[in-house]
């Protein structure tokens, strides 16, 4: 089958990350081409054979309107010209382009939301383009139950659920951290991510046990503000900004605990591969439901209210202070995430490619 993937770019981010990784698999028996609406820099590793693509390579200071006109031109060509057996478009703005082309394209749109459609989708202008341009798909993977139940039932009946992948390198890495003092987070330094919660609730958990330590891992817009308020409550010798790796899974294993304080998350990848390397884990209960799917009932990892500094606290206390509750967690996630190893998903998304293919040729 010859499959093409549609993104905004490749960078570090969850959505281009679930790509890397299925084209990854995919292109052992398929033929992948991956096009990219960006020339920004490719941050994660694909394999030689697959084929990438970009549709910028013209001045950037041309107005938004005329930028569409050109994506949209060289995304048609693209595609009369690799012929596709399917497309998969990934998050919003690349799948708009797809459905307003889509009467001029005959091969089957699949199209993958990736983050709470609550926010997603919380204006006006962005639910009116949505429900315009999402009637003209073939197909929709979700990443929750709980995002598929946002969308109307026409939507829901074309769909199906499938969580992320999670690369093998995190499942055959033996976590060795019970007796580490530093915790870790992971993700984008951004307003969704909601580390500022994360550092004041790590502030008062130093007041009790000093010599344990934040680790924070990533870039992002809110760099500068997280820096200055680290700085501003002295917090240096305690909390550290760490940038982006590429051997995150290294990093990893040796900390004795990963904390997601997010507000929004679909399938939060950084806590699916903390939880694969074994690590115990916190996590709030935010929407749409990824955290409460991968964390069952506090077995294999800690759920915290959304938003919810002291409870938060209470939790990273808690796995400083017992180191039995840490082992149970750590074993029962590792358990956990074989549901989620890259070839049982990958088989999931082959599947529904196949089944909207035939679904096109019937029709």
């Amino acid at each position: 089958m010859k499959i093409l993937f549609y993104i905004g770019n490749l960078r570090k981010g969850g959505a281009e990350r679930v790509v890397a990784t299925l084209s990854n698999k995919l292109v052992e028996k398929n033929e992948v081409i991956i096009i990219t609406t960006t020339d920004e820099k490719v941050e994660y590793s694909l394999d030689k054979s697959i084929k990438l693509f970009s549709l910028k390579n013209f001045d950037g200071n041309k107005n938004p309107l005329v930028k569409n006109i050109i994506y949209l031109k060289r995304l048609k060509d693209y595609i009369k010209e690799i012929d596709p057996d399917i497309i998969l478009g990934f998050l919003p703005e690349p799948s708009y382009r797809l459905l307003i082309l889509k009467p001029f394209i005959k091969s089957p749109v699949i199209i993958s939301d990736r983050n709470d459609p609550k926010i997603e989708y919380a204006s006006l202008k962005s639910r009116t383009i949505m429900k315009f341009l999402y009637k003209r798909a073939d197909g929709f993977v979700f990443q929750t139950d709980e995002a598929r139940d946002y969308f109307c039932k026409k939507i829901q009946d074309k769909s199906i659920v499938i969580a992320n992948p999670v690369d093998d390198r995190f499942l055959k890495t033996k976590y060795v951290g019970y007796k580490s003092t530093e915790f870790i987070n992971v993700g984008r330094l951004n307003e969704q991510k909601n580390q500022i919660l994360l550092i004041e609730s790590f502030k008062d958990v130093i007041k009790k046990y000093p010599n344990y330590k934040l680790l924070i891992y990533g870039e992002g817009s809110l760099k500068n503000e997280l820096s200055m308020y680290i700085k501003d409550n002295k917090l240096n010798n305690n909390v550290k900004l760490c940038g982006n790796v590429d051997d995150i899974d290294n990093i990893l294993k040796d900390k004795k605990g990963f904390i997601l304080s997010s507000k929004y998350e679909g399938m939060p990848n950084a806590l699916m591969e903390a939880m694969a390397v074994g690590l115990p884990c916190i996590s709030t209960n935010c929407p749409c439901g990824g955290p409460k799917e991968l964390i069952d009932g506090n077995k294999n990892g800690l759920l915290v209210e959304n938003n919810n500094k002291e409870e938060l606290t209470s939790s990273i206390c808690r796995l400083i202070e017992d180191n039995n509750i840490c082992r149970q967690l750590s074993k029962n996630a590792r358990d956990k995430m074989q549901e989620y190893n890259c070839d049982k998903i990958v088989n999931k998304w082959f599947d529904f490619m196949k089944e909207v293919c035939n679904n096109e040729k019937n029709n």
